[in-house]
Formats: structure tokens, C-alpha cells, sequence
């Protein structure tokens, strides 16, 4: 069997899929001619997937997959099909892992309330106290906060604007906010019902926050 023979038996070769695939294409179709290395077969069809050294293409005229070696394809071919991969690859490195998002960081709508509560220390007084912690939504970046608690002896409370960004299966804080004339910064994270946080002000003070959300919270949003 020669071997024109042998790829032309290829291309009439087809395998219907119905598994997820290595590479799946996320673009809209996109139809071309591929044709072999001798330049002599042709077809039209859109490239679905690498794998295994062989190239799954599915053509145009009836919906089939054609599975190829890549060594059956011409240069151009080889050429743009490797480089689809390459942009792919590059597509999905930089695209937001939201699988794990939808599982763990905090999905919120606006005007949606949440509160926490838990204790708070300050590092510079060797203090610690009661803390709560409620937040009204504005909008996917932007969460405005009011703290209530009490420290060295006197309960405080004061409002605070977050900046929310999200990372792997965090939701990321972050602000400024003034008490009793005294400058802060601070940053913290949201992890499924716990909110954790650190701060700093100009003066020094600075410590460490651990809020989780009462039980009936919690329920209620898991449900």
C-alpha cells in the first residue's frame, strides 16, 4: 500500500467523540483546507484537538472527525495547527481559574449584606477583643464595611471602603480607613464563611482579625 494510499484511507477514516477532550476549542469554528504533505488530498474541516501526535479534525461536509499523524500533514499545516495550540495554551494560563472561584471565593451580588464576628488583637498594646464586621456590596469590586468592637477598655466603630479582587479561591481585601485621627491600612481575605485580616496605622498599632459568620449565616447562604 503506498503511502498516498494509506492517507487517503485516513481521511476517510472518521470517529465520532462524545468524552471531553485534551485541547477543546473555546473559539468559534473556524473552517480551512488542510491538505496532505504531498500536496494531493485536501479537506475542509476545523481543527478540534491534538493528541497523542495526532491531529483531530472535523470536517465541514458531514460533521465527522478525521484522525491524523501530524508527520501526514503539509508544513503550513503543521505550522498553523501548532501555533492554534500555543495561543490556546497561552489563552488559558491567563484566564481566572473559576472553577475553583465557584466553589470557595465568595460570590456576592450587590446590595447583598454580610456580617462576621470573631476577635481582634493589637500586637502593639499585647491587647485583644470582640470584633465584628458588616458589608454591604456596591458593586464586584467595591464592598463598603462597618467595624464595631472594643479596645483597650472603650468600644469604637468606624466605616471602612474594601477594595475586592479575587485569587484562586480567595476573595482579596483590602483599605484605608480613620480612627479617633489615627491613619490605617490594612488587607484581608474572605475563605468560604471565615474572614481573616491584618492592619497597621500610622502610629504604630497593628495586629490581626479573625471573623466568621454567625451559623445561621452561614446555613442560610449554603442552602
Amino acid at each position: 500500500m503506498t503511502t498516498k494510499t494509506r492517507f487517503h484511507l485516513a481521511l476517510a477514516a472518521v470517529i465520532t467523540w462524545g468524552v471531553a477532550f485534551v485541547i477543546v476549542a473555546q473559539e468559534p469554528k473556524e473552517f480551512r483546507t488542510w491538505t496532505d504533505a504531498t500536496g494531493e488530498f485536501k479537506i475542509e474541516a476545523h481543527f478540534e484537538k491534538f493528541e497523542e501526535g495526532k491531529v483531530h479534525l472535523r470536517r465541514k461536509d458531514n460533521d465527522k472527525v478525521v484522525v491524523l499523524p501530524t508527520s501526514k500533514l503539509s508544513k503550513e499545516d503543521q505550522t498553523y495547527f501548532r501555533k492554534l495550540l500555543a495561543d490556546r495554551a497561552k489563552a488559558k494560563r491567563s484566564a481566572p481559574s473559576t472553577s475553583s472561584l465557584d466553589k470557595s471565593a465568595a460570590t456576592v451580588t450587590p446590595g447583598e449584606k454580610m456580617s462576621w464576628q470573631g476577635t481582634w488583637n493589637n500586637r502593639k498594646y499585647g491587647t485583644e477583643g470582640p470584633l465584628k464586621c458588616t458589608a454591604t456590596v456596591k458593586d464586584e469590586t467595591t464592598w463598603e464595611a462597618k467595624f464595631d468592637g472594643m479596645g483597650l477598655g472603650r468600644p469604637f466603630a468606624y466605616d471602612a471602603t474594601m477594595k475586592v479582587s479575587k485569587k484562586d479561591n480567595r476573595t482579596l481585601l483590602e483599605g484605608t480607613s480613620t480612627v479617633s485621627g489615627d491613619s490605617y491600612q490594612w488587607t484581608g481575605s474572605v475563605e468560604g464563611d471565615t474572614l481573616l485580616g491584618r492592619y497597621r496605622s500610622a502610629s504604630g498599632n497593628n495586629g490581626e482579625f479573625r471573623l466568621t459568620k454567625p451559623r445561621e449565616q452561614a446555613a442560610s447562604k449554603r442552602s
